[in-house]
């Protein structure tokens, strides 16, 4: 049987080796930053397990201070790395997130003895609420996400959110995982597969965030190039045409919209109607937002019903499914073309399709 020091000593290595690798891909990234600090702090948390030879001193002087403040960075890096992939700006006011840390590092150096190891205790508390808070704020921010996108793409499916499920489901494993373990500590319980548990999951996490890296370096483009423009209808005082403009505008688009059935498409973006018209793509969602009191999500979809509504009442295309015929319309799936209909004309498309 594989023994829990190997594994820790896997998991050093693993955890090393991924720290080294995201930094030689330059500063500029600060999710890949973020992602390497997390790799290393797993390493670091590691050592004792993975090399129980380790001179006494050197584990209770300046490591057992460094070991418990370590992770009060799981969180702050965590969210570091979210809303750097969700196209959000680093502010200055990111530091006051590593407040705890820096605390936690020089309390530590004062403290010595039993005296440190129960202000410690006492802290390691806290920990599991504080990670559990920073998830909550992915979840608020996996939601905005979503919400923004709608402004720049028909079928928010298309945005891959795979990477943010991912790592939301892996930290809270991690999380469970070792809340788990320290509760059996507590209660004296103490099976064995638990004592491998921490281990296990801490080598998948690194496995994890390597295949984040690799797989999602980047967010999309698009929504994060105007991701600044999330507050509401004051984002377009600067950008006001006179109305009459602004209203001949929106009268091209919803003729193009209506003539070339691009609402079709179910890759349709705005930067494609954009390309199409000859408007910016800002242009239009502020004609769209102040004028139709929509976003580009909306206003697509609205046309794609239409045309679902039609097909649904015409007697040749009976005998085809209604999903068939979505799709036909430039929805992606079942569950968004459902609720947008009912949204638009309060029934269900079976309802619609027997004049129920």
């Amino acid at each position: 049987m594989i023994s829990q020091q190997f594994l820790a000593q896997l998991g050093v290595i693993q955890g090393v080796f991924l720290f080294i690798s995201f930094l030689s891909m330059g500063w500029h990234n600060k999710g890949h930053i973020a992602l390497s600090a997390l790799a290393l702090i797993i390493s670091i948390r590691l050592i004792p397990a993975a090399f129980l030879s380790l001179p006494e001193f050197f584990l209770h002087t300046w490591y057992l201070s460094v070991f418990n403040a370590l992770i009060f960075l799981f969180g702050p890096l965590l969210w570091i790395y979210v809303i750097n992939l969700t196209g959000r700006r680093l502010s200055v006011k990111l530091y006051k997130h590593f407040i705890p840390f820096t605390l936690l590092i020089l309390i530590g150096f004062v403290l010595r003895g039993r005296i440190q190891q129960v202000f410690f205790s006492i802290l390691s508390s806290l920990i599991y609420p504080c990670i559990a808070a920073y998830q909550l704020g992915m979840l608020i921010e996996l939601r905005r996400f979503n919400k923004k996108a709608k402004d720049f793409v028909s079928n928010p499916e298309r945005v891959d959110l795979l990477w943010f499920r991912m790592l939301l489901i892996g930290s809270t494993v991690l999380l469970l995982g070792n809340f788990l373990t320290d509760f059996a500590f507590l209660v004296n319980l103490n099976p064995l597969w638990l004592n491998y548990l921490p281990f296990v999951i801490s080598n998948l996490f690194l496995f994890e965030i390597a295949y984040l890296a690799i797989r999602h370096p980047e967010s999309d483009p698009e929504i994060n190039e105007a991701s600044v423009q999330t507050m509401g209808d004051l984002r377009y005082r600067k950008n006001r045409l006179d109305e009459s403009t602004e209203l001949k505008i929106l009268e091209n688009i919803t003729k193009y919209m209506a003539s070339n059935e691009s609402y079709r498409n179910e890759e349709l973006r705005l930067s494609d109607l954009a390309c199409s018209t000859g408007y910016a793509g800002n242009t239009i969602s502020m004609v769209l937002n102040l004028h139709q009191h929509e976003n580009f999500y909306h206003f697509v979809n609205r046309y794609r019903i239409e045309d679902v509504k039609k097909s649904l009442s015409d007697p040749e295309r009976a005998s085809e499914s209604i999903l068939s015929i979505a799709m036909d319309s430039g929805f992606r799936s079942k569950s968004t073309f459902n609720t947008v209909f009912r949204e638009i004309t309060g029934k269900t498309p079976s309802q619609y399709r027997s004049g129920k």
